[in-house]
């Protein structure tokens, strides 16, 4: 289905676009040196697609609409969200869409269009492809959360297309992680000081502090744990997209002390360095800054719940549990895999020893190197 995608002629495709030939790509503080935009496609070509795989509270949506500046990306959000369906957080973008997709599927209701989506959700991406071609982008962008691909919420065939994506050689999947402790404060800072979606994007959460409860803390952590296992195993066994060479990663807490242009600078580098192509540099015109606001000032965990010794204690208990978590949720006789209970000591080890985060080191390493 995915090679399905019909060539429009070069008429519909935006003047600008077809006119433009190579362009060099503008340098920023020596990256990109020898990179450059290339803008020469035929009509026949499909859009790439930048798949974000992330889980909520990471900034996603804040770095979607930022990569949604670029003229040459088209972002359609949260494309197969069942709870919100068709986020797009623009409304002019979402009635396009909308019209778009139902034509496609023939479908003339909202429940219609979302069921015939989750039952083909490869036909959804084929069909926003072609939107992409006709609104005369080169990119596709639109992201699934984790709980997407685990539990109650999962569904064979969204597992399904992702196996058939990650098989296409012009699908780029970014990995947006934030650290689980950090994600954790500030669901709960939702649910405690929550406002309607609308005033909560510019909402100042700094002041509130809510304690985290014991049980809230141990189910998190088993649902954090046992959701990267059957992610895992849904995905064929092997870790989420880690083992393809064109995806990236990217993590909240290196974004943040960026400035916006720079923020995109990075996703464009890291773009680049994996697939030989990324958008073109664009100046940001302030949209996405203007709409969202960074929520909480606090830096360290301690400014952000009250009973922050609470936490650290009860995360040092459970870190002798990790081999029991995922035995209790794995298959009967199986092992928990040596990748997956890495995964959990370290999540839990950042706040009981207080080391730095296994990619501060990295980055350390790679600049002295």
């Amino acid at each position: 289905v995915m090679n399905d995608f019909r060539p429009f002629p070069s008429r519909e495709l935006s003047p600008t676009i077809a006119r433009m030939g190579p362009r060099p790509l503008r340098a920023t503080r020596g990256e990109y040196a020898n990179a450059t935009c290339h803008h020469r496609w035929g009509a026949d070509s499909a859009p790439w697609i930048l798949l974000m795989l992330t889980a909520p509270r990471s900034g996603s949506s804040y770095l979607m609409s930022l990569l949604g500046e670029s003229p040459e990306v088209l972002p359609l959000f949260e494309l197969f969200n069942d709870l919100a369906h068709l986020n797009i957080y623009s409304s002019e973008l979402r009635d396009v869409a909308i019209r778009h997709l139902h034509a496609e599927f023939g479908t003339h209701s909202d429940f219609g269009l979302r069921a015939a989506m989750a039952a083909d959700p490869l036909h959804a991406v084929s069909a926003a492809r072609r939107l992409a071609a006709l609104q005369g982008k080169r990119w596709l962008a639109f992201k699934i959360f984790d709980w997407q691909l685990t539990g109650a919420f999962a569904t064979p065939t969204l597992i399904g297309a992702l196996r058939v994506l990650a098989g296409d050689p012009k699908v780029i999947v970014l990995r947006l992680r934030r650290s689980f402790f950090h994600r954790l404060a500030s669901g709960t800072k939702g649910l405690v000081c929550g406002r309607e979606a609308a005033s909560w994007l510019r909402y100042n959460s700094t002041a509130c502090q809510p304690r985290i409860a014991m049980p809230w803390l141990s189910r998190a952590v088993e649902t954090e744990v046992l959701g990267r296992s059957l992610l895992r195993r849904a995905l064929d066994g092997t870790p989420p997209f880690s083992s393809r060479p064109l995806s990236i990663s990217v993590r909240y807490e290196e974004l943040l002390p960026l400035q916006p242009q720079r923020q995109v600078n990075l996703v464009r580098e890291r773009l680049w360095r994996v697939s030989g192509t990324t958008p073109c540099a664009y100046r940001l015109t302030g949209r996405t800054t203007r709409r969202y606001l960074r929520q909480d000032s606090n830096a360290h965990l301690s400014g952000k719940i009250t009973n922050y010794a609470e936490v650290r204690s009860a995360a040092h208990r459970l870190l002798r549990r990790c081999g029991s978590i995922l035995t209790a949720g794995g298959r009967p006789g199986e092992a928990a895999p040596a990748e997956l209970r890495g995964y959990c000591e370290s999540t839990l080890r950042e706040l009981v020893v207080g080391e730095e985060p296994a990619w501060r080191t990295e980055r350390a390493t790679a600049r002295s190197s």
